[in-house]
């Protein structure tokens, strides 16, 4: 309910354009508390939403790094040394398996807030 409720705010010329900002940020987070999602990625709605708020979103070559940085988040702060020696690698395998860099990234994400 609320992913569906965040999709149609990016999808709203109406909205602020902070607002839906912030729900791209909201979607490209929504896979780390979806075990389906987690293991096989994103679904197709959501990545399509993400994508297609590029056309609407995006107006100038520092939008479109903001907008390349705000959907790459969930690597980037996956790679922010949360990492627990030894209990990843096989985390990290799984998920280059998978072809899923998510996986890795969400459960760093997760230890990292546990702590």
């Amino acid at each position: 309910m609320i992913r569906r409720h965040a999709m149609s705010l990016i999808e709203d010329d109406t909205m602020a354009r902070s607002v839906r900002w912030e729900m791209i940020t909201l979607l490209v987070f929504a896979p780390c508390t979806n075990p389906h999602e987690l293991i096989f990625g994103m679904d197709d709605a959501s990545a399509a939403a993400i994508a297609e708020a590029a056309a609407s979103l995006v107006r100038s070559p520092s939008e479109a790094e903001l907008y390349r940085v705000a959907v790459e988040n969930v690597e980037r702060v996956g790679r922010g040394g949360f990492e627990v020696s030894g209990l990843f690698a096989p985390v990290r395998a799984i998920s280059r398996l998978l072809g899923n860099p998510r996986l890795t990234a969400c459960l760093s994400i997760s230890f990292a807030s546990s702590m």
